[in-house]
């Protein structure tokens, strides 16, 4: 599971900060490769919506890591992220 913070996006064509999570199921050699990998996935995934300006660039968190043996029987959700508005002031 990956938190975000202070993403500038449109949504109803009002640009705001807001935050995330999203949870990616992911192969991995191990827990460094998993962030790393997830890290560089999300990136792709929120490249066309991020509005922020090189300045102030969002950031984002690997909260949780949970290794399973295979994927063999799991459903897998299909991925998405819970929005939310950034009143941090990041």
């Amino acid at each position: 599971m990956v938190e975000g913070a202070n993403f500038l996006v449109s949504f109803d064509n009002e640009s705001a900060k807001h935050g995330f999570f999203a949870t990616r199921f992911i192969e991995a050699e191990n827990a460094q490769d998993a962030e790393n990998k997830v890290i560089e996935l999300l990136r792709i995934e929120l490249a066309n919506l991020v509005e922020n300006a090189s300045s102030d660039s969002p950031v984002m968190f690997v909260e949780e890591i949970e290794e399973i043996g295979s994927f063999e029987g799991i459903t897998v959700p299909s991925p998405g992220f819970v929005w939310f508005p950034d009143e941090r002031g990041h």
